[in-house]
């Protein structure tokens, strides 16, 4: 992983920062030994009780620091091999619209046939969409391997179109348009 530029100017301070930094500076001149917590704590309190003409001092040299900040990064060319994007999460790869749609698994050929007929029960009147999820998952359970052969079956042959749409999309010659997932009505022909 490319490291963090060390030629990037540093970034603005904000009017906080500079008023930590007096307040550590008065400490460490009074020979106080600062305790992280309790220093953050204790200037955390008497900014917030600061009024604004005695935060002005600290926001002058906040826009000053901005100031500084923005003229070094005019001229700032970041160097090729350095990591210089902000930490945080990070973003996947963009899914292709073009791309075959995945193979439905057997047990999501079932809720998509099941789903309707547990949501209009009674018991079920009103349920979250992760609430009936559960109450497909335990009816998946409980199902022999009699019960869901045909699940699985449209499951195999959805795999195999996948596969098919898959290996078309990688040599480039397939359009999306041609086909999609297995249709329950055509898998019942």
């Amino acid at each position: 992983m490319p490291k963090k530029d060390p030629n990037k100017p540093k970034g603005a301070a904000s009017a906080y920062a500079f008023f930590l930094q007096a307040k550590r500076s008065e400490a460490k001149d009074a020979g106080k030994k600062i305790d992280f917590t309790e220093f953050s704590q204790e200037c955390s309190a008497s900014w917030r009780e600061m009024d604004d003409d005695d935060k002005k001092e600290f926001q002058e040299l906040a826009k000053k620091d901005k100031k500084r900040y923005q003229k070094e990064m005019e001229s700032y060319v970041p160097a090729g091999d350095v990591d210089d994007k902000p930490k945080g999460k990070r973003k996947g790869k963009k899914k292709d619209k073009n791309a075959p749609k995945r193979a439905m698994s057997g047990f999501m050929f079932f809720c998509s046939d099941q789903r309707p007929v547990y949501k209009a029960k009674p018991e079920n009147k009103g349920a979250s969409v992760g609430d009936l999820a559960k109450v497909l998952g335990a009816a998946w359970n409980e199902l022999s391997t009699e019960d869901r052969k045909p699940y699985d079956d449209k499951a195999k042959k959805d795999q195999q179109r996948y596969k098919e749409q898959k290996e078309a999309y990688d040599r480039g010659d397939f359009n999306k348009d041609d086909g999609d997932a297995i249709d329950e009505e055509s898998d019942e022909e």
